[in-house]
């Protein structure tokens, strides 16, 4: 389902906030960092990296999905090409 018809999944909402929040924690607090070998990290150096591909990817699967819905398929019963050759 899409992001736009669908509601959030809240056990992947939380599983990825407490990830976030043990990220910043082992990252910032004093104690925590160097005994794990982290250094505080600049802001910009946090999601930076992966974002352009995180939209990139998310763009991707609204796209594909977008065209599974609306792309006629040949006959009655028989996926169409998008359908066919994007899914797993």
């Amino acid at each position: 389902m899409s992001l736009i018809y669908s509601p959030i999944n809240n056990v992947m909402f939380y599983g990825v906030l407490v990830e976030t929040i043990l990220f910043i924690v082992i990252v910032y607090v004093p104690g925590l960092n160097s005994a794990w070998g982290a250094r505080p990290l600049d802001i910009l150096n946090l999601g930076m990296p992966g974002l352009p591909f995180s939209i990139l990817l998310f763009c991707w699967e609204e796209t594909r999905k977008y065209l599974i819905r609306n792309y006629r398929p040949p006959r009655k019963g028989v996926p169409n090409w998008f359908e066919q050759h994007s899914l797993w």
